[in-house]
């Protein structure tokens, strides 16, 4: 199902690990060449700007084509005419980026992504206009959730991603206003991600892992519930301040880092949730003293932090530490594959041969 080839995948992590642990002085050059040589990566990746670059580009060439055609048809054109315009481009931008990949071994380069990109807004773009803008919403979150499902487990895309999460959880929105429903759904899926084993989606398990603890707070926060639901359940002043120190509870007890942040970031959210239904202080003065004690509480951590304790500290290291450990079969493995030549016939001693022992005649 993934366009990109995971062989080429797999010696792209085996480069980034061996590298990182040559930084770390884990390894020597030698054994980082001899790595990287058994692990030749053919996938053309230009660094952030470049790809910054590429992808405006390629969006603009996209834009500035669609326009073309536009203005071509501009007088006597219907919607649905449009709409088929769109529909086209959508086809094109996807086998474009499917060649791209395939021919070009393009990944996450810019022109791939802005593609994919273009080919999704092309597509509900479309469907859209064939509904003449009427009252579709439902239709259009079924779209973007099909379309970011599918982009998704195509191309491994965050993004997309986070459009099919966004796309569910207002279908189940649109259907029923229960803030039960919608946090029993993220609670859901973020089991589901966490268990998600697939090396290739990591990344899209973080995203739907951390969009699902969010919209998890957010369905059981006060503020919310009650300027979107009309609904003021003293239950829900619970699940206002307990949510976020579960998060952090579970996140020191497990070292799982999305749960740290989430958890760091929603005890903002309940303080400003509190504040705003029961005020102590003026705001400007409440902010102030929140700043400082903030500054104060991640001063004494780091100083605190930096001896590791109990399996945290405050020294960068390095996030993939199965990754080194992996670099150990690696070197074993490169360094008794070097086997010298095989031996000739027979035995070879001094000039002669076949055991002549020196002597210059043959047997």
């Amino acid at each position: 199902m993934l366009a990109y080839n995971k062989t080429q995948l797999d010696h792209l992590e085996v480069v980034a690990a061996t590298e990182q642990a040559f930084k770390q002085q884990l390894i020597t050059a030698e054994e980082k060449d001899a790595i990287i040589a058994a692990h030749p990566v053919a996938f053309y990746t230009p660094n952030f700007f470049v790809r910054l670059g590429i992808f405006i580009l390629t969006a603009i060439i996209v834009g500035f084509s669609l326009g073309l055609f536009t203005l071509m048809m501009v007088h006597g054109g219907s919607d649905n005419a449009f709409g088929g315009l769109l529909v086209f481009f959508g086809v094109i931008s996807y086998v474009g980026a499917e060649l791209l990949i395939r021919e070009k071994h393009h990944y996450k380069s810019g022109a791939d992504d802005a593609l994919i990109y273009c080919s999704g807004i092309c597509i509900v773009s479309a469907f859209i206009m064939f509904n003449h803008g009427g009252d579709s919403e439902r239709g259009i979150a079924v779209i973007v959730t099909m379309l970011g499902a599918y982009f998704s487990l195509r191309f491994a895309d965050m993004l997309a991603t986070a459009a099919a999460f966004a796309g569910v959880i207002f279908l189940l929105f649109s259907f029923s206003s229960s803030p039960w429903l919608i946090m029993a759904a993220s609670l859901g899926i973020y089991l589901a991600a966490c268990n998600l084993k697939n090396k290739y989606y990591e990344n899209n398990a973080m995203v739907l892992q951390s969009l699902s603890l969010l919209t998890l707070y957010a369905a059981g926060n006060y503020f919310i519930v009650r300027e979107v639901t009309e609904q003021s359940q003293q239950i829900f002043w619970v699940s206002t301040v307990l949510i976020p120190l579960v998060y952090l509870f579970f996140g020191i007890y497990r070292k799982n880092r999305t749960l740290l942040r989430s958890g760091l970031v929603l005890v903002a959210a309940m303080v400003f949730t509190i504040r705003y239904y029961h005020s102590i202080a003026p705001l400007e003065v409440a902010m102030t003293l929140a700043g400082v004690a903030m500054i104060l509480i991640a001063y004494i951590l780091i100083r605190y932090l930096k001896t590791p304790k109990n399996g945290f500290t405050s020294e960068e290291v390095d996030e993939d530490q199965a990754a080194a450990v992996q670099l150990e079969s690696l070197i074993i493995a490169q360094t008794f594959n070097k086997v010298g030549a095989p031996p000739k016939d027979g035995f070879e001693f001094g000039g002669g041969d076949g055991g002549g022992g020196g002597a210059s005649g043959g047997y």
